[in-house]
């Protein structure tokens, strides 16, 4: 009796605090009827991190999914940050592997995706750190 109460109370609860389901499939619609980069852009994992997004899909278009992938970061950028950027960027360049590598950027650029080939040399014989 007091199990069928307690779920009872919680499915009250939760009747009230969803939406209509008439506003629910309205905004399902917009959420895939927008574009690739408007989703991408509202997930939270992107939030604040427009160049970053913007980044990762022009590389999934770009990089075939058989090349590695770079995520160049400057030199002493600290590891978690590293971690958590190469966390952000990885699910959406999926079947390619990202590893991170620091070398000087461009002046106002945090980070840059580019393909493993695109590299140097010294730069892809020195291998990456793993995240």
């Amino acid at each position: 009796m007091l199990a069928a109460t307690a779920v009872a109370s919680l499915l009250v609860r939760a009747l009230h605090l969803d939406a209509p389901l008439r506003t629910s499939l309205s905004l399902a619609r917009k959420n895939w009827s927008a574009g690739t980069l408007t989703r991408t852009l509202n997930s939270p994992q992107y939030k604040g991190r427009v160049d970053l997004a913007e980044a990762a899909l022009r590389a999934d278009r770009q990089i075939p999914g058989s090349e590695d992938v770079a995520l160049v970061l400057p030199p002493g950028t600290d590891p978690a940050t590293e971690f958590e950027l190469w966390k952000r960027t990885a699910p959406l360049l999926v079947p390619r592997r990202v590893r991170v590598v620091n070398l000087p950027l461009p002046e106002g650029r945090g980070a840059a995706l580019v393909p493993w080939s695109a590299l140097p040399e010294a730069v892809r014989a020195a291998g990456e750190r793993a995240p």
